[in-house]
C-alpha cells in the first residue's frame, strides 16, 4: 500500500511541476510580447512578485 501512495504523491508533484512550468512558459511569452502586465497576471495564473521575478531573469 504504500508504494502506491508513493507512486501517486510522486505522479501528482510532477504534474503540479508541469502546470508552473506551462503557466511560467505563458507569462515569458506575453512578457516578451510586451503584454500588460494586468493580462499576465490573469492569464498565466501567476503571482505579481512571480512575474516581476521573471521580469528580472
Amino acid at each position: 500500500m504504500e508504494r502506491a501512495d508513493a507512486r501517486e504523491e510522486g505522479y501528482a508533484e510532477g504534474k503540479e511541476d508541469g502546470i508552473l512550468t506551462n503557466q511560467f512558459q505563458v507569462a515569458k511569452a506575453m512578457l516578451k510580447a510586451n503584454e500588460p502586465l494586468e493580462k499576465v497576471l490573469r492569464y498565466s495564473g501567476l503571482s505579481p512578485e512571480e512575474i516581476e521575478r521573471l521580469k528580472s531573469e
